[in-house]
């Protein structure tokens, strides 16, 4: 059997209950399967993302961690649905996407998204760049079908 690698971007880097669930799903992966949990940083808090990495090593110790930054203004629309200034969120999320190439993500058999604030950018890089892997966005909640989520729809 091929061993089978998969990137896990999480949400947040706080740990809360969609991060403890994604850790214990990743537990129950095949023997021998790579993981690889990429945990977004906001500039804001330079410690927030201790908790989840100690638990991440505690739980899965056989998983690897590493972070990318994440603008902190598309974490907020997420959060209140809000848009600051058109410009400056297209920048943003044009920033992170072609950012997410560091990652080097067409190494990997599986990304999987836990949560829409990933999810969305990882969606548009797998177009952008023709990923040919499998790629999961975990929904954890569906997305309005009004305003910047409603884009999420129209693209389906």
């Amino acid at each position: 059997m091929s061993t089978k690698s998969t990137a896990v971007f999480l949400n947040s880097p706080y740990l809360g209950g969609a991060e403890r669930s994604m850790v214990l799903q990743t537990t129950q992966f095949p023997s021998g399967s790579e993981v690889l949990f990429f945990i977004p940083i906001l500039k804001s808090d330079p410690d927030q993302a201790k908790d989840l990495t100690q638990y991440i090593r505690k739980l899965n110790g056989r998983a690897q961690v590493r972070y990318f930054n994440f603008p902190e203004v598309l974490y907020g629309v997420s959060r209140s649905s809000r848009i600051v200034g058109i410009f400056f969120l297209i920048f943003s999320l044009a920033k992170l996407v072609f950012g997410l190439r560091k990652c080097k993500l067409k190494n990997f058999d599986f990304v999987w998204a836990n949560g829409n604030k990933v999810g969305f950018p990882l969606y548009l890089w797998s177009l952008i760049f023709f990923f040919r892997g499998n790629f999961v966005w975990h929904f954890r909640d569906y997305p309005e079908k009004k305003g910047l989520y409603g884009l999420i729809w129209k693209l389906y």
